[in-house]
């Protein structure tokens, strides 16, 4: 067991760690990357994390805005979101903020260009 406290946590394929830590900052709490021995802080703050095949992570904040740190600097991506998730494979899911008849939101996937439309009607 590591030492800190998480609101979230993304693991990638490579084993690489992320959290998203306790500690409040503008666009939510702090981002932090587990280096084998302790955890660095990673400028920028979320709510929500997941990390990719390569070890990157990509983020919602309180904004629902999306990011993806591409190893030295956050870079924003198109859309809004309420939470992500990468697959091993190297997709990215988010769930979007588009309301469906039944209180559901819309479900968008990533594999090369922009986020496509899984999911956005409900019958």
């Amino acid at each position: 067991m590591q030492p800190g406290g998480a609101k979230d946590i993304g693991v990638g394929a490579n084993g690489q760690m992320w959290v998203i830590g306790t500690n409040k900052e503008a666009g939510g709490f702090g981002i932090y990357r587990w280096n084998g021995k302790a955890y660095n802080k990673i400028p920028g703050s979320a709510l929500r994390i997941s990390i990719d095949k390569e070890g990157n992570a990509w983020v919602v904040n309180k904004y629902k805005q999306i990011y993806y740190y591409n190893g030295s600097r956050w870079l924003r991506k198109p859309g809004a979101a309420f939470d992500i998730g990468c697959g091993s494979e190297g997709t990215t899911w988010v769930v979007g903020t588009n309301k469906l008849g039944r209180g559901g939101f819309g479900i968008y996937r990533k594999s090369e260009g922009p986020f496509t439309t899984l999911f956005a009607t409900q019958t």
